[in-house]
């Protein structure tokens, strides 16, 4: 219902959707931050994510919803979700979250594109281009300390949170 109610009103969804960027970015800076500072990376980094069957596929439920609704990927979703709600390492909750999301993009992917709403003429360029950035990015992912991804990350969010919080400037 609040998201019907939101999405007449289109700028406060983009406020919305802002806020919890901003509220994800600041708690995943702080992390890496103090992580970072204290010379520490997580705790126990090989113990996976945490929770019941019925919590993860719940966040997962709403990572399936969510990107459809609000434009924005699963990971965004799931990778916080992975790392505040059901405790995973970093790496872990990033690892998990690309393995959803692939499933997720063959499904919905075969799906648009027998709809039509995909453009072909595009299609294999993007894709080539995708397959060769994910393969630098677990390579890096690899090399780079959690701290630095979490403070990456955070960073990344800081931007996206700032892109949807613009609106409030047309107010």
């Amino acid at each position: 219902m609040l998201f019907i109610y939101l999405a007449q009103k289109d700028v406060w969804l983009d406020v919305a959707t802002g806020v919890v960027f901003s509220l994800v970015a600041l708690r995943m800076l702080w992390e890496g931050i103090s992580e970072y500072l204290n010379k520490r990376s997580e705790p126990n980094p090989g113990r996976g994510i945490q929770g019941s069957k019925l919590a993860k596929i719940s966040i997962c439920g709403v990572a399936g919803i969510l990107p459809g609704l609000l434009g924005i990927g699963t990971g965004a979703i799931l990778v916080p979700a992975f790392a505040f709600a059901l405790n995973a390492p970093i790496k872990i909750a990033i690892g998990s979250s690309l393995a959803c999301f692939s499933l997720n993009a063959l499904v919905s992917s075969a799906l648009k594109l027998s709809q039509g709403f995909v453009q072909t003429n595009v299609l294999i360029p993007l894709c080539i281009g995708t397959l060769i950035g994910s393969r630098f990015g677990a390579t890096l992912n690899g090399r780079i300390s959690s701290p630095l991804l979490k403070i990456l990350f955070g960073v990344v969010f800081v931007y996206v949170a700032c892109k949807y919080l613009m609106v409030l400037g047309k107010l």
